[in-house]
């Protein structure tokens, strides 16, 4: 078996300033001063519920949630543009203030007349009525958020194409269904990979070069790159020019980003699980997973009710890894820029929809399919999925409720993952 099976590879928290930095900064990441995990079995989940100026160490705590005193967002929750593709703003103008006693002034006139001439165009689209094209557009439309432009140097937006120079980049969100994709990728269809396998072998030619080398009959790069060290080798060694690997696989996304560069940009495709879902198969692998460094044995004790409360259950995992943004309180501008960039840079794949995504990651990509391989996909892909088997929560439950509070932002995200996998069906792999 794949060593990438034995253990759960996951970005790990780092230092939580007292004014975390901005998302909207440009300049790369400095991966030197990211620490790596601790020699302790503490938690990589943890964060300080009520002090986000928490410095991450051996005792780890919980990032603020948005039931937190200092969080203060609730109303983002009403007022999300995401959640409604047709909700529209509430007017400013009140009826006290245009039909009062106070005379109207010339601004509020020419905001009545502006909103009139709207009004008439809406009305006028509403009798044509929209085409289905611009009705899937008004669910994906941008939202006015910044968008770093190292990712825009990084990676190639979904739409485009350069296949002689981009390198696909698989986001490997934990517990998700990574390993099952890269079983398939790796024995069935026989393309060389970077991820934590090569690394066995990483000692080959000193480690100062790199080469493919075979672990369990699949051919790998002699790098890791599930980890901070393991991608600033990658970077030094130029992995992306180097044009050894078919598919890089990371669960760091902003980090990884750095492996690529023009004309070699990475091409992102990921598989994305229910938030809660994967809290609650997250709560039984800590408890059952002997053979990994987090493994937590007093979890067999508690239940999930108690784990939901606990400092070992994630906070909004997803949109923190997205945006970058692993301490401090998320904002609605977090939340767009989780989306947006979906939006403009992922091939979407659905670990509850593993068939159609696979078929799609292998059309996108050009990966060709025979009788052969299709056969072991099938048979990969039971044994990968019988892994992700547990008894799941009933929606509205106690332990759901308490994930839900937790993971509430991931839920919107999560839910806009599925509107932009639709929408790529349909435009992208309507006629194959």
């Amino acid at each position: 078996q794949r060593l990438s099976k034995h253990r759960l590879s996951t970005p790990y928290p780092r230092k939580m300033d007292a004014e975390p930095a901005s998302i909207h900064a440009t300049a790369p990441v400095n991966l030197a001063a990211v620490p790596g995990p601790p020699e302790t079995n503490s938690n990589p989940y943890a964060a300080n519920r009520n002090n986000p100026n928490s410095t991450i160490t051996d005792n780890h705590v919980r990032v603020p949630d948005y039931e937190d005193a200092e969080f203060g967002h609730e109303e983002f929750w009403d007022s999300s543009p995401y959640l409604d593709a047709v909700k529209t703003k509430r007017s400013r103008f009140g009826s006290m203030a245009m039909f009062g006693t106070r005379k109207p002034s010339r601004d509020r006139i020419a905001a009545v007349a502006l909103l009139v001439v709207v009004l008439f165009i809406v009305m006028t689209v509403t009798v044509t009525g929209p085409s289905r094209q611009s009705k899937d557009m008004i669910a994906l439309e941008k939202h006015n958020v910044y968008f770093p432009r190292e990712l825009d140097e990084q990676f190639a937006q979904w739409t485009q194409r350069d296949d002689d120079n981009d390198v696909a980049f698989f986001w490997d969100v934990p517990l998700s269904g990574g390993n099952v994709v890269e079983d398939i990728l790796g024995s069935c269809f026989k393309l060389v990979q970077a991820s934590d396998v090569g690394k066995s072998k990483e000692d080959v030619h000193s480690g100062n070069s790199l080469q493919i080398v075979e672990v369990y009959g699949d051919e790998y790069v002699n790098i890791d790159t599930t980890t901070i060290d393991g991608i600033n080798k990658a970077i030094r060694l130029d992995l992306a020019a180097s044009g050894l690997a078919d598919v890089v696989h990371s669960p760091y996304l902003r980090e990884g980003g750095q492996l690529f560069h023009e004309p070699n940009k990475g091409r992102l495709f990921t598989l994305i699980r229910h938030p809660i879902q994967r809290a609650v198969h997250l709560f039984h692998y800590l408890s059952e997973a002997k053979w990994d460094g987090y493994y937590q044995p007093q979890l067999k004790d508690i239940t999930i009710e108690q784990y939901a409360e606990s400092n070992w259950v994630e906070n909004n995992y997803l949109t923190r890894i997205l945006v970058n943004k692993p301490g401090g309180a998320l904002t609605r501008e977090d939340v767009d820029l989780a989306k947006e960039i979906l939006r403009r840079k992922a091939l979407i794949g659905l670990f509850d929809r593993m068939f159609e995504s696979m078929f799609r990651f292998e059309r996108y990509f050009g990966w060709r399919m025979n009788t052969e391989k299709r056969t072991c996909q099938q048979r990969l892909m039971e044994q990968g999925m019988s892994r992700y088997e547990y008894t799941q929560l009933q929606m509205g439950s106690d332990a759901w409720i308490l994930l839900l509070r937790q993971n509430k932002f991931d839920m919107e995200v999560y839910n806009y993952a599925v509107t932009l996998f639709d929408y790529q069906g349909t435009t992208m792999f309507a006629n194959m």
